[in-house]
């Protein structure tokens, strides 16, 4: 019975999570045109977004990757209900839980949109999903020097900054975005505190004031 219940409650839990994600997705397309940073003269090749650690491109309906989650949340969606039906219909539960899990984690990446940021007069899109400024808690800044978690894992890593939000409710996706030009850490730490949001650097810049 708690095998029914579990598999149950892992369906309708990604059933839910995608619509959700298709539908943040939809709205960061729509409003990315008004955000402050990235701006149209901002080289998005300067904002690099993890886990595959490769430049942001532009949220656009025309976009491969947005095609892909478009089209492929509602195929998903009807083959996960196939899978149900067969799993509930012949008995294919016990035993094989733990597989149906992978499989339902394996859908979910699938349709994941590659990673950005936005930053709006009213709030910021953070990997596809909006989160208004009073729901954004603060932000941390740390350089990607040696000994760094992030150092060496990419070329392009060492040396830039990585610039994390704290959100007060959490996110499946990584609450961050690494910046290879201290210009553009410059540019975002001080729009972010124009709009009250405060912060640490961590580490020395030049200039004293950006300290916080």
């Amino acid at each position: 019975m708690w095998i029914s219940t579990g598999f149950s409650i892992i369906y309708l839990f990604c059933i839910i999570y995608m619509i959700s994600y298709r539908l943040n997705i939809k709205k960061a397309v729509e409003r990315s045109d008004e955000a402050y940073y990235p701006s149209a003269q901002t080289k998005l090749d300067n904002i690099i977004v993890p886990d595959r650690w490769e430049p942001m491109i532009p949220l656009d309906k025309r976009s491969k990757s947005y095609r892909i989650l478009h089209w492929g949340t509602p195929a998903l969606i009807l083959l996960m209900s196939i899978l149900f039906i067969l799993v509930f219909g012949m008995d294919f539960l016990h035993g094989s839980f733990i597989n149906f899990g992978y499989i339902f984690f394996t859908f979910l990446v699938m349709i994941r949109h590659q990673g950005n940021i936005y930053l709006l007069d009213d709030g910021v899109i953070l990997n596809g999903r909006f989160s208004s400024w009073n729901k954004v808690k603060g932000y941390k800044v740390e350089k990607i020097v040696k000994w760094h978690e992030l150092y060496g894992l990419d070329d392009r890593l060492n040396n830039s900054y990585k610039v994390s939000l704290l959100l007060k409710r959490g996110i499946f996706q990584p609450n961050y975005v690494v910046l290879t030009e201290e210009r553009d850490m410059r540019s975002v730490v001080q729009l972010l505190e124009d709009k009250g949001i405060e912060g640490t650097v961590a580490y020395s810049l030049p200039q004293v004031e950006v300290q916080r």
